[in-house]
This record gives C-alpha cells, structure tokens and sequence, in this order.
C-alpha cells in the first residue's frame, strides 16, 4: 500500500510517500549460512516473510532547490533448522534492516550549473560468524558482537557528489563516489590463502574500492 501526501506552505511545496507491504512465503529455498564452512539448501520449514516500509518526503524550499529525505525499513526473516532438526526464526543473512537517504539539489537559472549531493547510511546486517583470519588464512578470535553463530557488520555511511555544466549540445561533469573513503577491511578471508579452507571471498558488506573522483563529457544528439 502507498500513500502520498502534497502542501504549498509560504512558498515551500512538497510531498510525502509512505510505502508499506509485506509477503509471507510458504515455499522457500533456505540458504543456510549459519555454519561457518558449509552453505546447506533445504525446504523452508516454518515461518519466512519480508516486511518493506518506506518513508520519503521531498521539498523545494527555494526556486531550483530540492531536498529529499528517504527512510527505508526491510524486515527480512525466514526459520532456520539446524542439523539437530532444532529452528529458529531469524533475520536474513547479509540484509541491511535500516537505510536512510538524503539528497540535495540545486541548479542555476537555465540549468547552467547543476549541483547535487547524497549522504547515504547504511544500517548493520546479520554476517556468519567466521572469526578473524590472519595473514596466513587462520581463524583468530573475533573480537565484534555476536549473535549465537552470527556477526553484525558495522552501519556505515556513504557520500557522493557532482557538478555539472550544461551546454546547448554538452554538458561537462565532476563528480566523487564514495568521499568519506569508508572501505570494508578484509573484504576476502583468507587472501593470502586462495587455495586455503578458510578462503571466502563471498562476505562483502561494504565497498571495497575507496574514494573515487570522475570527469566526463556528456553530448547531446539532436534531431
């Protein structure tokens, strides 16, 4: 279900959108990461529903400024039957729960100049609990919270930026992903070991390429 709200105050439009719906699954293809050397594919057997809420309300406080502010919850569950035949309803694996997005606008009369940047934060997901891996592929105690056989990966946040100068038939741009430089460290356990047991380059939750500045030209084909 979606529903949209307007206003015009003292020269200020905008609009909210709240979004919500929820799917329960009776068939469902379990992929079960709870062990840490192993993925097992079973049947679902019990309870698996994902719940999606979001919230967005966008202004334009000023001519040609533009403000958006966007909340999004996804409430992902399904059960989980270990090998003792014993289930438990938990959070999916590798699901963020929480994001939240803010997006400013701006641009000159005439589109000449176009500016525009987002501040992004990503909440903490659910991870297999694999512990720390040294340099030579060994698992060391892992020193974050836990959740029974379960880590949580740290929330973090993400910033990107352009600038843009349009022309009759081109525009030209300058922009940068990724500017706070957050980078996840060890994305691949186990490196130093690719032929290794404990090599697992499948546990990215996070950007791994760091800050990242572009340019560019853009053409305009007329008819």
């Amino acid at each position: 279900n979606a529903e949209y709200m307007g206003w015009n105050l003292g020269g200020t439009k905008g609009n909210i959108i709240v979004d919500f719906y929820q799917t329960r699954f009776e068939n469902q293809l379990v992929a079960d990461m709870e062990d840490p050397q192993y993925i097992r594919f079973y049947n679902l057997n019990g309870k698996a529903y994902a719940n999606s809420f979001q919230a967005e309300i966008n202004a334009t406080p000023l001519k040609r400024f533009e403000l958006k502010l966007a909340y999004r919850l996804f409430d992902v569950k399904q059960t989980i039957t270990d090998q003792n035949n014993d289930s438990r309803l938990l959070p999916r694996m590798m699901v963020s729960r929480d994001r939240v997005l803010f997006n400013a606008g701006y641009a000159l009369p005439y589109d000449k100049w176009k500016f525009d940047g987002t501040v992004q934060w990503n909440g903490k997901r659910r991870l297999p609990h694999m512990g720390a891996v040294s340099e030579h592929g060994e698992h060391e105690e892992h020193s974050v919270i836990t959740d029974l056989k379960s880590t949580m990966a740290p929330s973090f946040f993400n910033i990107n930026a352009q600038i843009t100068r349009t022309f009759p038939n081109w525009d030209i741009y300058l922009g940068g992903e990724n500017l706070n430089n957050f980078r996840q460290k060890n994305p691949i356990m186990g490196a130093a070991d690719p032929f290794g047991k404990n090599f697992d380059a499948g546990m990215v939750w996070g950007p791994v390429v760091g800050r990242m500045v572009y340019a560019g030209v853009r053409f305009k084909i007329i008819k």
